[in-house]
C-alpha cells in the first residue's frame, strides 16, 4: 500500500514539474541545441560536399567553358524565367522538360553518334548489335569517370564528351533561335542573343555532368544517379528508392520527360 502511495506521489510530482512553465527552459534548451547543431551540420555538408562549379577542356587542352560560363548560363536561366516552364535538377514548374535530364539524354545520344561514326571510319562497316552494346557500356564508363582536377578547377573531357558539348549548344540554339516553331515554348524571339543561349547550354551541360559523374570516393553521382537514365549509367541507389517510396504518399510524381509540348 505504501509502495502504491509513493508511486502515485512521484507521478504527481513529475506531472507538476512539467506543468510548471518555469521548468520548461531545460528541455527547450536541449531541443534548441540539437536543432541548431543539426541545421549547422546540414549546412556544412551542403556547401562542403557540393559539386564544383568547374571548367571543361578537351583532351588536347582547349578550354571549352569555365566557371564564369556556367554562372553566366545560370543568370540566363533565371533572367528568362525558364524555371517557370521547365526545371533544373528537378526544381521548377515541370510543365516542360527537366533541362538536366534532357541534356544528359542528348549528351548520351551524341556520344553514341560520335563513337558510332568513329567505328565506321575505322572498320568501313556498321557496328553489330553486340558492338553497339559495347560502345554503350564504354559511354557509361566515360560519363561516370571523374576527371576533375581540383588544383586547376577543370575537368578533362573525352573526345566524345567534347563533341557532345558542341552538339548540345547547337541543339539549344536551334530550340531557342534557329528552328523555333510557332505555337510552342519558347515563343519566337524569346531569347535572341546567341551567346546567352551558348552559356545556357553550357550551364545545362554542367548540370548533366553533375548528375552523371561519380562523386569522389563513391560509386554514384552527386545526385545519387538522378535522373533515371540507364543509357547514361544512371540507375537508382538504395537511398533514392527509400526516399521515393516513403514520400510517394505525400508528393506527386515528377515529370522528367524530355518531350516538348505545344502551348494552347
Amino acid at each position: 500500500m505504501n509502495a502504491e502511495n509513493n508511486a502515485s506521489a512521484n507521478g504527481t510530482k513529475s506531472i507538476s514539474y512539467f506543468m510548471n512553465t518555469k521548468n520548461w527552459w531545460q528541455p527547450l534548451l536541449f531541443i534548441l541545441i540539437i536543432s541548431v547543431a543539426g541545421v549547422g551540420m546540414i549546412g556544412y555538408q551542403t556547401y562542403n560536399d557540393a559539386p564544383p562549379m568547374t571548367g571543361f577542356k578537351t583532351p588536347t587542352g582547349e578550354v571549352m567553358m569555365n566557371k564564369t560560363t556556367i554562372e553566366e548560363g545560370q543568370k540566363v536561366f533565371h533572367k528568362y524565367a525558364l524555371m517557370e516552364y521547365g526545371s533544373f535538377m528537378g526544381d521548377g514548374a515541370q510543365r516542360g522538360p527537366d533541362y538536366t535530364a534532357e541534356a544528359l539524354h542528348y549528351i548520351t545520344v551524341y556520344m553514341n553518334e560520335y563513337h558510332g561514326e568513329a567505328f565506321r571510319r575505322e572498320n568501313s562497316r556498321e557496328p553489330s548489335d553486340m558492338e553497339l552494346k559495347i560502345i554503350g557500356e564504354n559511354i557509361k564508363s566515360e560519363l561516370k569517370e571523374n576527371r576533375y582536377d581540383e588544383a586547376g578547377n577543370i575537368v578533362t573531357l573525352t573526345a566524345a564528351q567534347a563533341y557532345s558539348l558542341g552538339k548540345l549548344r547547337t541543339y539549344y540554339t536551334d530550340i531557342f533561335i534557329d528552328k523555333n516553331a510557332e505555337g510552342s515554348f519558347p515563343p519566337k524571339g524569346y531569347i535572341s542573343d546567341r551567346k546567352e543561349v551558348e552559356n545556357l547550354a553550357s550551364f545545362f551541360f554542367w548540370g548533366a555532368w553533375v548528375c552523371a559523374v561519380e562523386r569522389p570516393g563513391s560509386n554514384f553521382s552527386y545526385t545519387h544517379n538522378w535522373p533515371f537514365d540507364p543509357a547514361a549509367g544512371n540507375t537508382p541507389t538504395s537511398p533514392v528508392i527509400l526516399w521515393t517510396t516513403s514520400g510517394s504518399t505525400t508528393s506527386s510524381p515528377t515529370n522528367f520527360s524530355s518531350q516538348r509540348v505545344k502551348t494552347c
